[in-house]
């Protein structure tokens, strides 16, 4: 007969006879004895085995669970979806476990025409800038050149 747990599962504390570990407790299988009877745990740390009957495997959620049951609850969510790095794009999920999915934001248009509108004045506040910086620059190459001929009539 096998037990149910096997070694490096985690396991949540249900039953707490006349033990110091806590109902809720989360743990991890360390050994296995008696055709699956009694666990030690790595966290506790000493050799105190426990009878299997106090634990239950502790459930891990599905990759994507909770968007899964958002996007099952309001068909009008737009699912974004991409691989490792990859950009967002819409798509029809197919709940891949390495790929990361999300609902679509929604864009704040008039957020992005504010922004848009300060991008453009700091544009042309750089193009002024540079336009004077030009000028500064043709006015200190005229003034070098003329040194320039004063030095050289002077020789």
């Amino acid at each position: 007969m096998m037990g149910k747990f096997k070694v490096g599962d985690k396991v949540r504390r249900v039953d707490n006879p006349y033990s110091s570990m806590a109902v809720d407790t989360v743990v991890t299988v360390s050994e296995v004895f008696n055709r699956g009877t009694y666990i030690k745990v790595a966290e506790a740390g000493h050799n105190l085995m426990y009878v299997t009957d106090c634990f239950v495997l502790e459930q891990r959620p599905r990759p994507h669970a909770e968007l899964i049951k958002q996007w099952a609850e309001d068909d009008s969510l737009v699912i974004e979806g991409r691989q490792r790095f990859g950009d967002w794009k819409e798509v029809d999920p197919l709940w891949w476990p390495d790929w990361e999915y999300r609902i679509k934001p929604e864009v704040d248009v008039e957020a992005l025409k504010a922004d848009h509108e300060r991008v453009l004045s700091h544009i042309e506040d750089l193009s002024e800038r540079q336009k004077r910086a030009a000028e500064a620059l043709r006015v200190a190459c005229q003034q070098r050149d003329g040194l320039e001929k004063q030095i050289r009539e002077a020789s």
